[in-house]
């Protein structure tokens, strides 16, 4: 009974299915360590976050809108069919004719303990001309109309990081008016931001404007379609910029000393009317319209120790079924604690290229792991399987396999083309190899691959 225990625990076919039942088992602490990257990238989020409290978080900046107080005077019908007529004061909002922004940014790294934070200083110039309010096109005429109460509002995301105030030159006699906190209540959002009271002549014509606003932020620095035509020019000191937004650079230069980076939107293109009677959706529709930069690290490792994750129990398998193959095709015998603690070595791989990538970065913590890796399970092999041939062939497939790996984490576009290509090729080798195995015998020794000899 014994002899038919031991040659039915040989036979390939049960093994197989054992094998394959532990590779599925490698599941389980492959989703804890899942859930130990999402605690660091949580970790790094707070970091972020800390830092962008004092500094200034992600920017945007909206505007500038000239909003116009105006009375007009609405009639309401009772149950009754009273008509009251009533005075309601509402605020018009107008757009830029034109618009030109220069944007010059100094980024620099924030760290909060192990994690570090991408913020910058920003000095966006803004110029550009104001048409004279035209009420006609919205086709009433307001009982009156409050030119000298005329607003310039510009929504900024994060007023914390306004570094020094801000003064508009308005008008032919540029004259410098100081902006003050919030935007005008009468529009009804709640978008941070600032206004100055300019004031219009009822009769005047159009007024340039001039204002620099001087801002600090984190990793994103973005500027609405706000003008007639809306002309910006970005330049930084960060080589891996990320152009993000409604609208792409028309023009754009990368290089290791930094970038420059230009735009030229038509107000046809954002969808968005010059003039509105009423301006409680200007800021929602000019954030819809908004572009600019994001000061990002050129590799995020925690998105790639996620990417490798997704693939371990692929390579995890892959990496037993070779093992497999050399104790099917060989004669040698692991037990299915061996296939356990190989698998947990591999196991931990993830795990150490989670903990020294967060050190040391993303490329020299694979290399490190892989390496401590391969040695670990080759050497592993070496003694199990009883020969330094056996192991020298497992130290060769691992290290291809690891290889394999790092390409697939690196050629993010190829990466389904060249894993379906390897698991292909490993059925095809596996199928190959094992054509003359009688899966319901005890396996033997087969001829070639130098398996079967020391």
């Amino acid at each position: 009974m014994a002899i038919l225990s031991d040659a039915a625990a040989r036979a390939p076919g049960l093994k197989f299915l054992l094998v394959a039942l532990i590779t599925i088992a490698m599941s389980v602490p492959l989703f804890f360590i899942f859930i130990a990257l999402m605690d660091r990238q949580d970790n790094a989020r707070t970091a972020e976050a800390d830092i962008a409290r004092g500094w200034g978080g992600a920017q945007m900046i909206a505007g500038p809108v000239l909003a116009v107080p105006y009375v007009v005077t609405e009639s309401t019908r009772s149950a009754e069919g009273a008509v009251t007529a009533t005075d309601v004061r509402r605020l018009a909002v107008f757009l830029p004719k034109t618009l030109t922004a220069d944007v010059s940014s100094q980024t620099q790294v924030r760290s909060r303990g192990i994690f570090n934070v991408n913020v910058y200083n920003a000095d966006v110039v803004l110029q550009g001309v104001f048409e004279r309010p035209d009420f006609a096109e919205f086709g009433f005429t307001p009982k009156s109309i409050a030119w000298d109460q005329a607003l310039l509002l510009v929504s900024i995301n994060d007023l914390q990081g306004l570094s020094e105030n801000v003064s508009v030159s308005w008008g032919d006699a540029r004259t410098n008016v100081a902006f003050r906190p919030g935007l005008a209540p009468e529009l009804g959002v709640s978008s941070p931001g600032i206004n100055a009271r300019v004031g219009l002549s009822a009769d005047g014509g159009d007024v340039p404007f001039d204002l620099t606003i001087k801002l600090r932020g984190t990793r994103d620095l973005q500027l609405s379609a706000a003008g007639g035509e809306t002309v910006v020019t970005a330049k930084g000191n960060w080589p891996h910029p990320s152009f993000q937004g409604t609208f792409l650079p028309t023009a754009r230069t990368i290089s290791a000393q930094g970038f420059t980076a230009s735009w030229r939107v038509p107000h046809l293109a954002r969808n968005l009317p010059q003039a509105m009677p009423n301006g409680e959706t200007i800021v929602g529709g000019l954030m819809g319209a908004s572009f600019g930069v994001s000061f990002v690290e050129p590799v995020n490792f925690y998105l790639l120790v996620e990417r490798a994750l997704k693939y371990a129990l692929l390579f995890i398998g892959l990496a037993f079924l070779s093992f497999f193959l050399i104790e099917t095709l060989s004669g040698a015998r692991l037990h299915g604690v061996q296939y356990l603690l190989i698998g947990g070595a591999q196991i931990v791989f993830y795990l150490l290229l989670l903990s020294f990538a967060e050190q040391i970065g993303f490329d020299l913590a694979y290399l490190v792991a892989a390496a401590a890796t391969v040695a670990l399970i080759s050497a592993y092999a070496w003694s199990a399987l009883k020969t330094s041939s056996r192991g020298l062939v497992v130290f060769a497939v691992l290290s291809v396999l690891y290889a394999l790996l790092l390409l697939l984490l690196k050629q993010e576009d190829y990466a389904l083309l060249i894993g379906a290509s390897a698991a292909f090729a490993a059925v095809a080798v596996t199928m190959y190899v094992t054509r003359n195995v009688d899966w319901y015998q005890s396996a033997r020794p087969a001829v070639g691959f130098g398996l079967n000899r020391d």
